[in-house]
């Protein structure tokens, strides 16, 4: 099934393209920045209260996920989600997504069909749960 991200006649993508173009342009896009500022005063109030003034290590890339999802959160429903306040996976948001990804990724991989790929899957995994290297 012919979809935005994977058509190859460009008369087609055009035609999937207009419906939602707008919805990307500058000023539609630039009028989302006061919600992105709004979550990157918290995203900094919380890392310069919990990281900064205490020493302790951060996991940078859970929270710039954290950060991403109370985003989202703002510009979708006018609030954030809760993720940088309360410093945690609300309701299992990002483990679920990690689990659905390890399920999708092997299956979404056509070469996993290989007797070789497989093998070399099953070599790799105990060092990258979730990846597969082919």
């Amino acid at each position: 099934m012919p979809g935005l991200f994977n058509v190859l006649d460009e008369y087609l993508h055009r035609v999937l393209k207009k419906p939602i173009a707008s919805i990307y342009s500058m000023s539609n896009l630039v009028s989302f920045e006061p919600y992105v500022d709004s979550t990157m005063r918290v995203f900094f109030e919380e890392l310069d209260r919990r990281f900064v003034q205490t020493g302790k290590v951060c996991e940078f890339d859970a929270w710039l996920q954290m950060f991403a999802f109370d985003v989202m959160g703002e510009i979708t429903f006018s609030k954030r989600l809760g993720f940088l306040e309360r410093g945690e996976d609300v309701d299992g948001i990002m483990a679920s997504i990690w689990e659905h990804f390890l399920y999708t990724a092997p299956v979404g991989n056509p070469a996993l069909g290989k007797p070789d790929c497989i093998a070399h899957m099953a070599i790799r995994w105990d060092k990258c749960p979730g990846l597969i290297f082919c």
